[in-house]
């Protein structure tokens, strides 16, 4: 009898286990896959059975992890602007010891998505399938910068820039590139673009990400090949190529 108990009890410790660690990931994962800057990508899942600071949302990366959002440095996430399928690009670093996030209490159904990092997120930006904005051809009245310009690079016909600014949402369609129209002589000729500013009355303590994509195929009636300015971008000119 004392087998068959020692037998049960066995038993009940296994599933218990099996059982508790299907449910629950310890906070503070030290895995790979953890940068500052926004140079990981991925895809937006709804979840049912735990939040994050993007309410039910998870991130998906491409990378094949499944990232819990416990905590955030730079923005304060306004959570109802993000939907379920948008694609992401994020950062991310390991939880502190202090901090904590939420541990799912739930049975474990098949095909149920479960976290492989939780983390707290240093940046994140959504990924437009479209570039809708066009080339403004008068130069910025904006007199100090408000927007600042992280990075740029070409796609095709397109610039994008990845910038960060102030506001009462995550809505950066006030945001526009200018040009006066000038091309300064020099081969390849140079052009100097200027961002303007988020209006005034949207302008609040929050702090957000985006990425702007404007559409300069208007040079290619100038040119082939310019070298971009962009006022206010630190890194340097920008070399563009047009086929």
């Amino acid at each position: 009898m004392n087998k068959i108990n020692n037998l049960a009890a066995l038993l009940a410790v296994t599933f218990l286990v099996g059982f508790v660690s299907c449910k629950r990931l310890e906070e503070g994962n030290k895995g790979g896959g953890y940068s500052k800057e926004c140079n990981l990508t991925g895809t937006l899942i709804k979840t049912e059975y735990s939040k994050s600071v993007l309410n039910n949302l998870w991130i998906q990366g491409n990378n094949g992890e499944v990232y819990q959002a416990c905590a955030n440095d730079v923005i304060n996430f306004a959570a109802e602007s993000f939907v379920e399928g948008q694609k992401v690009v994020f950062g991310t670093r390991a939880l502190k010891s202090n901090e904590t996030c939420e541990t799912i209490f739930v049975e474990c159904p098949t095909g149920m998505i479960m976290p492989t990092q939780k983390v707290g997120v240093t940046c994140i930006s959504k990924v437009s399938g479209k570039c809708g904005k066009s080339l403004i051809n008068r130069p910025s009245l904006d007199k100090e910068q408000t927007v600042s310009i992280e990075n740029v690079w070409q796609e095709g016909n397109h610039l994008k820039l990845f910038v960060a600014f102030s506001g009462c949402n995550f809505d950066a369609s006030p945001i526009n590139l200018h040009w006066d129209g000038n091309l300064m002589k020099s081969n390849p000729a140079q052009v100097e673009f200027a961002l303007g500013n988020m209006p005034p009355s949207q302008m609040c303590t929050a702090y957000f990400t985006d990425t702007l994509c404007v559409d300069i195929s208007r040079l290619k009636t100038f040119g082939n090949h310019f070298s971009l300015q962009v006022k206010g971008y630190k890194k340097g000119p920008i070399s563009l190529s047009f086929n």
